[in-house]
């Protein structure tokens, strides 16, 4: 917080160094706590309740936790205010409490914590506490971390800094006048068990150890003329407070847990070669382990020893073994993740803890199915889905996979197709609607053992769009229409911008290699048809256009645009004519390609428009003759194409219209009617409407 502090260097130095103090018979712990206020020494660090017990880093961690730190179960949270942007955000940091990593964090509502103020976790009921500041009155709140939501238990007569749940689910509390009593987790009424005398201030913890109810350890810090900071033992049937260790450079710990007791010297070692064996899903098993032949101090071990077996942190079964003897036990516990561990004991006391975690028991879940695939056959109306079988756990747990059953959702509308399915799967299309369709398998045993849905890939089915198409990204659901494909490592990638309605693409340091297909669109055989499209970039732009009969870049067979080099401030519109080779339903892809770095920057996109603009020549024109004899009937008549050709048009009266030669490209408008006419040898039928 905002005091003076003495670099943790000093501090663990000084835990180092100084003498035992009076410490009484209990049993020492090993404590873990987050040290707060040390600048680049804030993290996590492991000590004992012994007073001379050194300091050891367990992980560093840059971030100031000032709202509020929980351990829940095998998750480690906690809460920071960011005021390195534009105005303060709080986020809430996420770690695996095994070994203290990072996992992810997320953006929570401003007023789901408060500076200063404990968090506290019951394991009995599986619910998160908090003490939140509003305006000058504080309150006792459930915090749901999913959710990311505060909901109110009831108002604090005072202040509380420290909070701890014991085994019991019991709720104790430290406030700031420095008293010790238990807080209803009904309404937050406060009843009063003791008076330490002293002042607390900052940041601070407390904790219960997992197999004591009564006794609440305490990281205090407190004012300049409130007692001596420390580590404290509150016992509270005694009634009274004992300063364990002190914190001779005030030493802030946000957050306090109480792991292990410490083994004696000639208690027994860990246990090795420790394993947990449930055939079938079977809810009774095995553990397995092979008891020390040292002591905790590294001295052999001989003899007869006892050994505990706890399920979860608590006692399951008992027996006894020899020093070096392969033992096996057998447990039985409940369905679900457990964590298992052994210790073995001697007249020295209990050992040190051998334990695995994260087993499963049970019939487990099944994990998501692989290489969900939907493909579209020559019946554009067939789809053919494949997905590979569920073999094995969620959980890493047994799974018969002949009990496993399939769930098919055709998405995005989350209608459920087949409760029942297998792989291959086939699915006919009824409807019409244009709509890129995609489908959810999702794998099961029974309700309480269903599986992660796995999508497929997404396809257009219904009827095609008609020319002509246009679209000008005004709407999400346009958008949704569209496919992009990436290809490479590059980081630049198709965009809408729901602001500007356009698309765009962007990356100042590396080459773009990005596909934006548009749906499908159909197209007759030997109709000619217009393309045109607005470009606009900021620096100098590559791109490419070309069409194909599915959406993706291995589909993309008849070239549009070649690779054509674009600079421009201002929306360009560009257009391209083509002959559709074949009456299909076609996409139309425009390829970002932009190799050179340091010229390019944006290219943006819009106002696609399809269209026809007219036919090639009607009648049955040979091969040989088509090159230098075709027609575009459009615009109240037709064009020549290809080369100066003589031409004569006659009305089907026998009325000569025309007889001479037109150049390449020249239009000749007709009336309305019908008329024959030759060109190179060649006699077409032209309808004008």
């Amino acid at each position: 917080m905002k005091k003076p502090f003495i670099t943790l260097v000093a501090a663990i130095a000084f835990f180092a160094a100084m003498p035992a103090e009076a410490q009484t018979a209990d049993a020492e712990y090993n404590l873990y706590g987050h040290l707060v206020g040390a600048d680049e020494n804030n993290g996590i660090y492991k000590f004992t309740t012994a007073a001379a017990s050194p300091m050891t880093v367990v992980q560093k961690i840059a971030y100031l936790p000032y709202y509020g730190i929980v351990k829940v179960k095998n998750r480690y949270y906690f809460f920071v205010n960011d005021d390195t942007g534009y105005g303060a955000e709080k986020y809430m940091y996420i770690y695996n409490a095994d070994d203290f990593t990072l996992i992810t964090r997320h953006k929570v509502p401003a007023d789901m914590v408060s500076i200063s103020c404990p968090i506290a976790y019951d394991e009995k009921t599986d619910k998160v506490y908090s003490v939140y500041k509003d305006g000058y009155t504080y309150k006792l709140c459930t915090l749901d971390l999913d959710k990311h939501e505060r909901k109110e238990v009831g108002k604090l007569g005072s202040n509380f800094l420290a909070m701890a749940f014991n085994g019991e689910g019991k709720l104790y509390g430290i406030n700031s006048a420095g008293y010790v009593g238990e807080l209803s987790t009904a309404d937050a009424a406060f009843t009063e068990i003791l008076s330490t005398g002293m002042n607390p201030l900052y940041q601070q913890s407390a904790a219960f150890a997992p197999d004591d109810n009564n006794t609440m350890y305490w990281a205090a810090t407190l004012d300049d003329w409130g007692g001596t900071p420390g580590i404290y033992k509150i016992d509270l049937k005694a009634k009274t407070h004992t300063m364990l260790r002190e914190f001779k450079h005030e030493e802030e710990f946000g957050w306090l847990y109480v792991g292990d007791k410490v083994a004696a010297e000639g208690a027994p070692a860990a246990a090795t070669d420790l394993a947990a064996k449930f055939e079938k899903g079977e809810l009774k098993g095995n553990i397995a382990f092979t008891a020390p032949e040292k002591t905790h101090g590294g001295q052999t071990l001989a003899g007869e020893l006892a050994y505990k077996i706890f399920v979860d942190g608590k006692e399951n079964t008992h027996g006894s073994t020899q020093a070096g003897k392969a033992t096996t036990a057998e447990v039985t516990t409940t369905q679900g993740l457990h964590d298992f561990a052994v210790v073995l004991n001697n007249a020295e006391g209990d050992g040190d803890k051998a334990e695995i975690k994260n087993i499963y028991v049970g019939h487990d879940t099944p994990k998501q199915v692989q290489n969900v695939r939907l493909v579209q056959g020559d019946d554009a109306e067939k789809l053919t889905l494949t997905w590979d079988a569920a073999t094995e756990g969620m959980h890493n747990g047994y799974v018969d996979p002949a009990e496993v059953k399939y769930q098919v959702r055709k998405m995005p509308a989350g209608e459920m197709v087949d409760n029942a399915a297998t792989s291959p799967y086939t699915y006919t299309v009824a409807q019409e609607k244009a709509e890129k369709c995609f489908f959810d398998v999702t794998p099961y045993i029974d309700e309480d053992h269903k599986g992660v849905p796995t999508a497929s890939n997404k396809i257009m089915i219904g009827k095609p769009f008609e020319v002509p198409y246009t679209t000008g990204f005004d709407t999400n659901d346009e958008v949704l229409l569209f496919t992009t494909e990436h290809i490479g490592e590059g980081n630049a990638y198709w965009d809408w911008d729901y602001e500007y309605k356009f698309m765009k693409i962007y990356s100042s340091t590396a080459p773009k290699n990005d596909w934006l297909f548009t749906p499908f669109i159909a197209v007759e055989k030997d109709m000619i048809y217009k393309l045109t499209y607005d470009v606009r970039t900021v620096g100098t732009e590559k791109y490419e256009v070309k069409y194909g009969f599915a959406p993706e870049a291995a589909a993309m067979t008849r070239q549009l645009v070649a690779d054509t080099e674009v600079e421009s401030d201002n929306f360009d519109t560009r257009s391209v004519e083509f002959t559709a080779d074949k009456s299909a339903a076609i996409y139309i892809g425009f390829h970002a390609n932009t190799t050179d770095v340091e010229k390019g920057m944006n290219l943006y996109l819009d106002n696609i428009r399809l269209e026809k603009v007219g036919a090639t020549a009607i009648g049955s024109t040979p091969a040989a003759t088509a090159a230098i004899a075709r027609l575009r009937i459009a615009d109240g008549g037709f064009y020549v194409l290809d080369r100066d050709t003589r031409v004569s048009v006659v009305r089907t009266d026998g009325t000569v219209v025309l007889d001479r030669t037109l150049q390449v490209g020249q239009h000749v408008a007709l009336p309305k009617g019908i008329y024959l006419v030759r060109i190179a040898g060649i006699t077409h039928k032209v309808v004008v409407k």
